[in-house]
């Protein structure tokens, strides 16, 4: 069986939606899968693509953290077997940092500048992922992008593609797990 997910993210106040804090969204989902009764046996699989995968590794973090006084939240932990990140930006994003250099013109939204490259939250999810990992036996698959993102746009009824470039470069799509992952 497969569940999927879904949630808005707009990067920035020029797009509609809400957009909520990773840890937040953490703790959002996770009550959602605990207590989904079609999860609530057997072994899982989680995948997550770019902000998605941060979600996943927040989410065990937060799970982890609650799994000591909830059976229910410690079993879905233990269950929990594989992870596979797609295009899952570990440690930032450039062009969550170019938001927010030009913050005056892009308006970021709040969780878009805890993506930005190299930002110090990062770095910890992902050193707690790494031991996390190694102590649930966890196997990760790891894809990045290898292919240029274009956004298409149809101004004055002609159509462009701008570059935009990879949105996760692949050093920042390698959590540097110390186990052997299966990087394609």
């Amino acid at each position: 069986v497969v569940w999927g997910l879904e949630y808005p993210a707009p990067a920035s106040r020029w797009q509609s939606g809400t957009a909520m804090h990773l840890v937040d969204r953490a703790r959002n989902v996770l009550p959602l899968l605990v207590h989904e009764p079609g999860l609530s046996q057997g072994a899982i699989v989680l995948v997550g693509y770019s902000l998605g995968g941060l979600v996943i590794k927040q989410m065990l973090r937060v799970a982890q953290d609650s799994s000591g006084h909830d059976e229910k939240v410690g079993s879905f932990v233990r269950r929990v077997r594989k992870v596979a990140f797609i295009a899952t930006p570990h440690a930032g994003s450039d062009h969550a940092s170019w938001m927010q250099h030009l913050s005056l013109l892009m308006l970021p939204r709040e969780p878009t500048l805890g993506l930005v490259r190299n930002h110090a939250g990062l770095r910890d999810l992902n050193v707690w992922y790494r031991d996390f990992s190694v102590q649930h036996e966890i196997t990760n698959l790891v894809l990045w992008e290898t292919q240029p993102y274009h956004l298409t746009r149809r101004i004055f009824g002609r159509e462009f593609a701008i570059p935009l470039g990879v949105i996760v470069k692949p050093d920042s799509s390698d959590p540097g797990l110390p186990q052997p992952a299966q990087i394609i």
